[in-house]
């Protein structure tokens, strides 16, 4: 019999990882076929990319469904919609670098008039 206590864990971690490794693979597989069939990028080129973020949400310990894959490939088009050729999400931060440059381009015209 084993005497170290920590192999069960040691054990059971090393089945998670292969568990967790399958079921992003799984996921990949899923995702390339929506992406090729049903929910298509702009360019073919993003397709690696978008599959490299769901080989990330994909490890987990549930088995992906087409349904799951489905929800994260939503998720990252509505992160992403210029992905799929939709207008890009407009972000505060960048509603607030317009207001800066626009501040920033009056203050220096005013400095400019100035004598």
């Amino acid at each position: 019999m084993f005497t170290d206590p920590y192999w069960a864990n040691a054990n059971v971690a090393g089945l998670t990882i292969a568990c967790e490794e399958e079921h992003s693979e799984s996921a990949q597989t899923l995702a390339l076929w929506l992406l090729t069939h049903d929910l298509r990028p702009i360019d073919n080129g993003l397709i690696k990319r978008i599959l490299s973020l769901v080989a990330e949400q994909g490890c987990s310990n549930e088995e992906p469904s087409l349904d799951s894959v489905r929800e994260m490939l939503k998720t990252i088009r509505q992160a992403r919609p210029e992905w799929w050729g939709e207008t890009p999400r407009e972000y505060k931060w960048d509603q607030r670098l317009q207001r800066l440059d626009a501040l920033s381009r009056h203050t220096l015209r005013a400095q400019q008039h100035e004598p």
